[in-house]
């Protein structure tokens, strides 16, 4: 028999069959990855011979970096490409290919967001308390604009900053209301039967679904 890999693998359970299926949001965890890889074949094109060309592979460097940061939950995803999105807006001001990949990954996350919201928006009728069931709605509601403006601004960096904001709001309703998710976490799939193979993977990428989750090594 195969010897058990050290690592995690993700199945969700159907029928009477454990079928390895991400949920279509698990994109949204491989959009900062996506974001670090273009920066880097981006460096690759840089003349580093000039102060100019030295100061955008610096920026580049910083931002792939933070873009590559296992992050455990989705605020945290957001405040990484803001992050990303400041160093980068001062040495490619305007730069239309780095704009479109940090609207990619922002259009990702704000999917992300968006799932969460419908989630808790599917528990209203779960609520029997009248003024729970006005938190919820003012925190949906609250949401939807924030989600809006965000997704219309056209700075990056204020983009990311404003979908972390409308998130908060989400999560402290969340909270209130006892509807809170379990502490969150994020690792490599290697599984080389599993159609994630390699990705960094969390159980926020299959919410709404039933999944089980272990962790084994070969010892």
């Amino acid at each position: 028999m195969q010897a058990m890999r050290t690592g995690l693998a993700a199945l969700v359970l159907t029928g009477l069959a454990l079928v390895a299926f991400p949920r279509p949001a698990a994109a949204a965890a491989d959009a900062l990855d996506e974001l670090a890889a273009t920066l880097h074949a981006r460096e690759a094109t840089v003349d580093g011979s000039t102060a100019r060309g030295r100061r955008q592979v610096q920026a580049l460097r910083r931002a792939a970096r933070r873009a590559e940061k296992p992050s455990p939950v989705l605020l945290d995803d957001l405040a990484a490409l803001k992050a990303c999105a400041r160093k980068l807006a001062r040495p490619f001001r305007g730069d239309a290919e780095l704009g479109a990949a940090l609207a990619s990954c922002r259009d990702a996350l704000a999917a992300a967001a968006r799932a969460e919201r419908d989630e808790l928006a599917a528990r209203g009728p779960e609520i029997d308390d009248a003024g729970d069931s006005a938190l919820l709605a003012d925190a949906l509601l609250g949401f939807d604009i924030a989600h809006d403006d965000a997704v219309a601004e056209p700075s990056p960096a204020a983009s990311a900053a404003a979908l972390r904001r409308a998130v908060q709001r989400l999560e402290r309703a969340e909270a209130r209301l006892g509807f809170g998710p379990l502490p969150d976490f994020r690792l490599v799939d290697t599984n080389e039967a599993s159609p994630t193979y390699g990705r960094r993977i969390s159980p926020r990428d299959f919410r709404g679904l039933i999944s089980a989750w272990y962790f084994g090594h070969s010892g």
